[in-house]
């Protein structure tokens, strides 16, 4: 999933991805009530077969960030179906 040669299609994706992973984490964080916490989505790179996303993200404080990393993680399948619900309309 190297950046280089990367298609138009694969950057309109990672594009769109980013903005709607970015969404999802702020509506948990809000609907959750934890304050004091960002979490940005630094970059999104999609495998060139369109199968495989990785996600990169940045939590500030960084003090509990390995946390709200495992909790992301474990929600994982809840932001999958969320999406393939929003990318189906």
């Amino acid at each position: 999933m190297s950046n280089k040669g990367e298609t138009q299609r694969q950057k309109k994706i990672s594009s769109l991805l980013q903005k709607e992973i970015a969404k999802l984490i702020q509506n948990q964080l809000r609907n959750n009530g934890i304050k004091n916490l960002i979490i940005s989505v630094t970059k999104v790179k999609v495998s060139v077969d369109l199968s495989i996303a990785r996600v990169y993200l940045s939590i500030f404080p960084s003090s509990n960030s390995e946390d709200q990393i495992n909790l992301i993680q474990r929600g994982s399948f809840k932001y999958k179906q969320a999406l393939s619900k929003i990318f189906k309309n």
